[in-house]
């Protein structure tokens, strides 16, 4: 950038410097005295003109020097930047023939040059004194000469008239730390909802208002957040996406604060920071467990689905926070309706998805030795035939994710029997909040899931 110019002007009157002298002879009086008797011009002829010249010596000269005026000075004061060149300069005309001598100073320190401008750089804040000095250095005029027929035993010439005292102009510069500022912080909106939340806002925009410093040059922008993330962190306009905040699974509503900091730098270094809040709130919601996986047109509930229904999903409603719902799904290669229970009644068909969904629940809450005794009324259904547009969760037994199960004839399954199946999910109890794969959430049918006892 330019450098700042600081100027000083120093401004001398024209004759300021310009020290004169006048040299005016005193005429000598008369060498005849008055009631004296006229001299003989015959005799001794050059006694008056001796006498006169004596009488000369004795008289001597007048000497007038005339003294320089005052020096006046004006100063006009910039924005002055550390490490930043400042210029000064005098603006001065000596009178002709006159030679000037410039001397500058910084806090007493001698600077700079025999010129009448003058840089230098602060590298640092702080109050900083600049003079100069102004000397006439002209030399002196040379001795005055003995007038022709002026007797040498009388001339005693005046010495040479002395120069102009020198003449001084000061200024003071300050150099302050100046720093970039934050005017305001904003985002927009401040309430956002969790990943899991389907409804509310996921982003924020977040915007900073600044001004550098008549010395910082271009700003350049950082932001960061505790939790979540910021694309466009180097811009004045960020956003920030809430889709990564962290929640514990459970049945309560959960809320964070998120801050939001933005630190602005200038091009000299100078850093200003400030923060905002934003609220990321979290209301409970479904979780979902492996899927129970049946063997084609089964709808018996082999020994590996037992365990996900015993082990992992009834423990997890015992605090009365959940309750579970089931899903029943059939391949498109699969019967319509499931087999006859053996030795059961035969009565009206029942769809394949439909029965395993309820022979899921009776897993759950037989309330035998080898059943789960989960309240039926924590219990919620539904089947939805051979829709499979919800993404398939097997949960294989003999799997690095689940111990292989020892299961009878004709009830084994593997990856090939995924779309077999029925989903498992908690749901915060009393929540109407269903997870998509629900089409029509009924109350369990406990008169016909009772009757099914404890599945074997």
């Amino acid at each position: 950038m330019a450098a700042s110019l600081f100027v000083a002007w120093v401004i001398l009157n024209g004759a300021a410097l310009a020290g004169s002298s006048e040299f005016a002879l005193n005429p000598p009086e008369s060498g005849f005295r008055s009631g004296e008797d006229t001299p003989n011009p015959n005799l001794n002829p050059a006694k008056p003109k001796i006498q006169a010249a004596e009488q000369a010596c004795a008289i001597g000269w007048r000497v007038i020097v005339h003294s320089p005026n005052e020096l006046t000075q004006a100063v006009i004061d910039p924005v002055n930047c550390p490490g930043k060149p400042i210029t000064l300069h005098t603006n001065i005309t000596p009178a002709a023939g006159r030679k000037i001598q410039y001397a500058w100073t910084v806090n007493s320190q001698p600077q700079g040059g025999d010129t009448p401008e003058f840089t230098f750089t602060p590298n640092n804040t702080g109050t900083f004194n600049v003079q100069v000095t102004i000397s006439d250095v002209t030399p002196p005029p040379p001795p005055m000469q003995r007038p022709k027929h002026f007797p040498a035993r009388c001339w005693n010439p005046p010495p040479p008239p002395p120069p102009p005292a020198p003449v001084r102009a000061s200024t003071t510069i300050a150099i302050s730390e100046m720093a970039p500022t934050i005017t305001s912080v904003t985002a927009d909106p401040t309430a956002l909802a969790c990943a899991a939340n389907t409804t509310g806002a996921h982003t924020a925009n977040l915007t900073v208002q600044a001004a550098g410093s008549p010395c910082g040059g271009n700003l350049s922008y950082k932001w960061t957040v505790n939790e979540g993330s910021v694309t466009n962190d180097t811009s004045q306009n960020a956003t920030f996406d809430a889709s990564t905040v962290s929640f514990e699974p459970g049945a309560t509503a959960q809320s964070k604060t998120i801050t939001a900091s933005v630190t602005i730098t200038d091009q000299t270094g100078k850093t200003a920071s400030q923060s905002t809040s934003l609220a990321v709130t979290c209301q409970p919601v479904w979780q979902r467990l492996d899927d129970v996986i049946f063997a084609k047109n089964n709808a018996r509930v082999n020994n590996c689905g037992k365990r996900i229904l015993i082990d992992d999903a009834a423990p997890r409603i015992a605090s009365g926070d959940y309750d579970i719902v089931l899903v029943g799904h059939r391949a498109a290669d699969e019967q319509t309706n499931a087999p006859p229970m053996p030795g059961g009644r035969r009565g009206a068909a029942v769809a394949l998805d439909e029965q395993r969904t309820l022979n899921c629940a009776a897993v759950l809450s037989g309330g035998t030795a080898t059943c789960a005794k989960v309240d039926p009324s924590r219990i919620r259904v539904d089947w939805v035939a051979t829709d499979q547009t919800s993404e398939s969760r097997p949960g294989i037994c003999g799997t690095a994710a689940r111990a292989a199960q020892e299961e009878r004839g004709g009830s084994q399954t593997s990856e090939a029997d995924r779309d077999r199946r029925v989903e498992v999910y908690l749901v915060p109890r009393g929540s109407t909040a269903m997870p998509p794969a629900v089409k029509q959430i009924k109350p369990l049918p406990e008169a016909q899931v009772k009757a099914l006892g404890c599945p074997r």
